[in-house]
């Protein structure tokens, strides 16, 4: 074998060895490329559960502000808060409490608004008479000169509808 042959195969081989590392490199990328295509595919599917789910929840969520809104306008249904107890009587006699409280607030100090009372009508009936007169009389019920105002209790939510 002469020199040029010798030269050659040693080209010949460096091409070799080079071909071979691309060829790793191109198996490398390739498992690389099926584990992201696999990893990219799991995620899609789990995202559309996410999603689905996510619908779901916010579903519930909605049907559960709503059943909260219902309890509170239920629950605050016989409840009056007012600022002053009225002197003028809307009815024949004391109607029947379940309780009265005033609001959790600082006492007021001299000339300002006193604090709200919210009472708890034993019945149904008689709230709603004490409503509706005081709609009638609405600005003229007074304690010692200054106006009462009654009004019903209802949640931010329901004011809001």
């Amino acid at each position: 074998m002469d020199r040029e042959d010798v030269q050659q195969v040693e080209e010949s081989s460096k091409l070799e060895a080079s071909l071979y590392n691309i060829q790793t490199t191109i198996l490398d990328h390739q498992q690389r490329l099926s584990s992201l295509e696999t990893f990219a595919n799991t995620t899609s599917q789990d995202m559309k559960t996410v999603k689905a789910r996510l619908a779901t929840v916010s579903e519930e969520n909605t049907k559960i502000k709503a059943k909260l809104t219902d309890l509170e306008k239920r629950s605050c249904r016989n409840n009056l808060p007012e600022n002053i107890e009225g002197a003028q009587p809307l009815l024949d006699s004391a109607p029947e409490l379940e309780r009265a409280h005033r609001m959790l607030a600082p006492k007021p100090g001299p000339g300002e608004k006193p604090r709200a009372i919210v009472m708890r009508y034993h019945r149904f009936q008689t709230r709603e008479l004490v409503v509706r007169e005081a709609r009638k009389l609405r600005g003229k019920l007074k304690y010692k000169g200054s106006p009462i105002h009654i009004f019903e209790d209802y949640s931010p939510e329901i004011v809001e509808q």
